[in-house]
């Protein structure tokens, strides 16, 4: 009896360790598994679902933080000029240095740009002498003049002569080029005018010394108005006398007929700076034009009206309201 069962026993082991016997117990176990998971979406189909797509969103995620460069702590972006994409990241040593100076850059553009608008020159200086300075490479330098020159830009619009000339001594780009001067002059132009039109005779005179004296006698492509015309139609006395003192010394340089020309200029409505002064009851701009020899009986093409002819009826017009 020992030996039968001793032989039986032999028998079953053999049996079990048969490649048949493996594979029923392996399609056993995964028909079991794949029942319990079938029941358990049935059950939960939802919270199924979100683990599958919690693992495939973690998955990507995994990747995607892996193939690109993090910037979650850099301060870059914002809206300052200067791209990191279209400038270190492309450029031929994108080194530490590199990244480190861009990132200096972008932390103190705002208060770069907002020293340059409250003009506090000290502050603009010391920031670029400490933070500003000779950039690592050809494409960050791109970035540090984008930034510098924005600033600029907010210190011309915002009439604030100090730390414009503070980041003109600096090496500060407006980028206006010697081909820029079209036939309006270009944005070097359209800055001139603008300083001319907002009354800032400071910044006006800084402008014209940094693009050249030429820039006096570009007009505006729509108006027409050169920037002796902006400033007398908006009263601004002392950018009339910068612009006018600057043409009667360019008359001394053998220059005299094209400064005449610029005295007495007509807009696209056939105005000149002399008409406009009178017409908004500049009489300091018109006092001034005067002097210098603007031609008060030019009749403008419209109606015929002069330069003195509406002075002469704005001064009734007011004495009538007197009287009045």
């Amino acid at each position: 009896a020992g030996r039968r069962a001793r032989a039986t026993r032999i028998a079953l082991s053999t049996f079990a360790a048969s490649p048949v016997i493996r594979h029923m117990r392996s399609f056993a176990v995964a028909s079991t598994s794949a029942s319990t998971a079938h029941a358990v979406r049935r059950r939960h189909p939802v919270a199924t679902t979100r683990r599958v797509s919690s693992r495939v969103s973690a998955r990507a995620s995994s990747d995607k933080e892996a193939s690109a460069p993090s910037t979650a702590t850099s301060g870059r972006g914002g809206g300052t000029p200067g791209s990191w994409n279209l400038g270190v990241a492309h450029s031929d040593a994108n080194s530490t240095d590199q990244r480190s100076f861009v990132d200096r850059l972008f932390k103190a553009y705002p208060t770069l740009v907002a020293a340059a608008k409250d003009g506090d020159a000290a502050k603009v200086a010391s920031l670029m002498d400490d933070m500003y300075v000779a950039a690592p490479d050809a494409s960050t330098k791109k970035i540090r003049d984008a930034q510098v020159r924005a600033a600029a830009l907010e210190a011309i619009k915002s009439g604030k002569d100090t730390t414009l000339k503070a980041l003109l001594d600096r090496g500060a780009d407006l980028g206006i080029g010697e081909s820029d001067g079209g036939g309006d002059g270009g944005e070097g132009g359209a800055l001139i005018r603008g300083a001319a039109s907002a009354g800032h005779a400071v910044v006006l005179d800084v402008l014209l010394d940094t693009f050249g004296l030429e820039y006096m006698y570009f007009k505006d492509a729509k108006t027409g108005r050169t920037a002796l015309l902006c400033a007398a139609a908006n009263g601004h006395e002392a950018c009339v006398a910068r612009v006018l003192a600057r043409l009667m010394d360019a008359e001394e340089r053998d220059d005299g007929r094209r400064a005449t020309a610029v005295v007495d200029a007509v807009d696209v409505d056939g105005n000149t700076a002399a008409m406009l002064a009178a017409k908004n009851d500049h009489a300091g701009c018109l006092n001034q034009l005067r002097g210098a020899g603007c031609d008060m009986e030019i009749a403008r093409e419209s109606d015929g009206a002069t330069a003195m002819a509406i002075h002469r009826a704005r001064v009734l017009s007011r004495i009538r309201c007197i009287e009045d």
